[in-house]
Protein backbone atom coordinates (compact mmCIF):
# COMPACT_ATOMS: atom_id res chain seq x y z
CA UNK A 1 0.00 0.00 0.00
CA UNK A 2 0.80 3.53 -0.38
CA UNK A 3 -0.50 6.24 1.42
CA UNK A 4 -0.76 10.52 1.29
CA UNK A 5 -0.21 11.28 5.12
CA UNK A 6 -1.22 15.00 5.97
CA UNK A 7 -2.08 16.28 9.27
CA UNK A 8 -5.51 16.23 8.90
CA UNK A 9 -5.77 12.57 7.40
CA UNK A 10 -4.35 9.13 5.91
CA UNK A 11 -5.29 8.46 2.75
CA UNK A 12 -4.60 5.42 0.79
CA UNK A 13 -3.36 6.05 -2.12
CA UNK A 14 -2.78 2.60 -4.20
CA UNK A 15 -3.43 -0.92 -2.51
CA UNK A 16 -2.06 -3.66 -4.58
CA UNK A 17 0.46 -6.97 -4.13
CA UNK A 18 4.12 -5.56 -4.85
CA UNK A 19 6.68 -3.71 -3.64
CA UNK A 20 7.99 -0.47 -3.70
CA UNK A 21 10.82 -0.10 -6.71
CA UNK A 22 11.26 3.11 -7.25
CA UNK A 23 10.31 7.00 -6.64
CA UNK A 24 10.15 9.97 -8.94
CA UNK A 25 10.59 13.47 -7.88
CA UNK A 26 9.66 14.71 -11.06
CA UNK A 27 12.60 16.18 -11.79
CA UNK A 28 13.94 16.88 -15.84
CA UNK A 29 10.95 16.57 -17.83
CA UNK A 30 10.03 12.95 -16.14
CA UNK A 31 6.40 12.72 -14.09
CA UNK A 32 6.80 12.69 -10.90
CA UNK A 33 5.43 9.35 -9.32
CA UNK A 34 6.08 6.36 -8.30
CA UNK A 35 7.12 2.48 -9.93
CA UNK A 36 5.80 -0.74 -8.03
CA UNK A 37 7.18 -4.13 -8.82
CA UNK A 38 3.52 -5.55 -8.83
CA UNK A 39 3.53 -9.13 -7.68
CA UNK A 40 1.32 -11.74 -10.14
CA UNK A 41 0.01 -15.23 -9.10
CA UNK A 42 -3.51 -16.62 -9.67
CA UNK A 43 -3.01 -18.95 -6.40
CA UNK A 44 -2.90 -21.99 -7.97
CA UNK A 45 -0.02 -22.41 -10.82
CA UNK A 46 3.28 -21.70 -10.65
CA UNK A 47 3.70 -20.32 -13.30
CA UNK A 48 1.67 -17.22 -12.99
CA UNK A 49 3.90 -15.88 -10.52
CA UNK A 50 6.06 -13.27 -11.15
CA UNK A 51 6.33 -9.30 -11.63
CA UNK A 52 4.86 -6.68 -13.66
CA UNK A 53 6.93 -3.38 -13.23
CA UNK A 54 3.87 -0.73 -12.59
CA UNK A 55 4.13 3.43 -12.91
CA UNK A 56 1.86 5.02 -11.06
CA UNK A 57 2.06 8.92 -11.68
CA UNK A 58 0.70 11.92 -9.30
CA UNK A 59 -2.12 14.06 -10.03
CA UNK A 60 -1.45 17.40 -8.36
CA UNK A 61 -5.24 18.49 -9.15
CA UNK A 62 -6.81 15.72 -8.00
CA UNK A 63 -4.19 14.99 -5.28
CA UNK A 64 -3.74 10.96 -6.21
CA UNK A 65 -2.19 8.47 -8.18
CA UNK A 66 -3.17 7.31 -11.17
CA UNK A 67 -1.51 4.40 -13.42
CA UNK A 68 -0.05 5.83 -16.39
CA UNK A 69 2.72 5.22 -18.91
Amino acid sequence: MVWLLSPQSLETLVRLPGSIGHISHGTGGANAGIWIAKQLYDGVNPQTKGEVPEFWKWNEMEKRLIKGP
